[in-house]
């Protein structure tokens, strides 16, 4: 029993054959979920991984005709809504990646602004000369610029986490938000009203907010690595594209 190997199958993907004592050492660590699929010599059909180790633990498994010559596949039968909750988590460096991303956007639609305020009277400055009273005046033309892409960067995050549970940031870096039981896009309650306005409301309130803040960030360094707004949600989020856009 000890050398026994698995297949390990995830999403309709297998992941590789491992000897036992290393699957049991990744389902308890939580990088094999229980609903993932797994096959071993003597299986008549792939089966979730949790009910065969717990049934190894008790008998051994109940020997069946199998062709040597023929590599298991895994049987699209089995991939239920519950078995759809093996995405691999997003890593620090996508979720930082991603959060980097969007403040990059964010700062490209506040740029006009900050050069509305003040750029001529910079360059006065820069050149030693003492900014005129018009130069001091807000450039009204750059500061609407600003508006206009502060108004098509929110459109366009909005429609991505309500259709796609991404934001322009994670799309790029390839992870996007999923409900906390399966990989299903959690919809624009969870991602949009608990996720962001919610934890913007949160951050916002004076001094609170700051401690929110750091405590939300550190939360990622859990095993799940949720953040405090994903556990508000009831979100967390994973590697991949959604399948459906």
């Amino acid at each position: 029993m000890a050398d026994m190997a698995y297949h390990i199958a995830r999403n309709n993907q297998q992941l590789g054959q491992f000897d036992e004592g290393a699957v049991r050492q990744k389902l308890s660590e939580g990088e094999f979920l229980a609903t993932d699929l797994c096959w071993t010599e003597g299986m008549a059909d792939w089966q979730p991984l949790g009910q065969v180790v717990a049934a190894a633990s008790a008998a051994p498994p109940v020997i069946g005709e199998v062709n040597p010559y023929s590599p298991p596949t895994v049987q699209q039968s089995y991939r239920t809504e519950s078995a759809v909750t093996g995405a691999p988590l997003a890593t620090l460096g996508q979720r930082l990646g991603g959060a980097l991303l969007d403040f990059l956007a964010l700062l490209v639609a506040y740029m006009p602004m900050i050069m509305a305020v003040g750029s001529s009277a910079f360059v006065a400055a820069a050149q030693g000369k003492e900014p005129s009273a018009e130069q001091l005046q807000p450039n009204m033309g750059l500061i609407g610029f600003s508006g206009v892409l502060f108004v098509i960067l929110f459109v366009v995050n909005l429609v991505l986490l309500i259709k796609r549970g991404q934001s322009i940031g994670k799309r790029i870096v390839g992870t996007r938000i999923v409900a906390l039981e399966s990989d299903t896009n959690p919809g624009g309650v969870k991602t949009v009203l608990l996720r962001v306005i919610v934890n913007w409301v949160l951050q916002a309130i004076p001094l609170f907010g700051l401690i929110y803040w750091l405590v939300d960030i550190l939360f990622i360094f859990g095993k799940d690595r949720r953040c405090l707004h994903d556990l508000l949600a009831g979100t967390r989020v994973v590697q991949g594209q959604p399948e459906q856009a």
